[in-house]
């Protein structure tokens, strides 16, 4: 995922980790990664966006933008 947000460069993600729904075909599957991976891969991710969006940022400095 992480590659691939380096490749695609979105302007904005919404990252969130995952968590049993009730009623949907994946609340019947085991969830067997600990809450503490969950938010450390979540983490490594913010932080990649995070210098994606700071780049581009710093591309507009400067610019008029209408």
């Amino acid at each position: 995922l992480k590659t691939f947000l380096k490749k695609i460069e979105f302007d904005r993600v919404g990252i969130f980790t995952y968590s049993h729904e009730e009623n949907t075909t994946a609340h019947l599957l085991d969830d067997n990664i600990h809450g503490e991976v969950k938010e450390q891969r979540a983490q490594e991710i913010m932080e990649v966006q995070q210098e994606i969006s700071f780049q581009k940022n710093e591309e507009k400095i400067g610019k008029i933008f209408k």
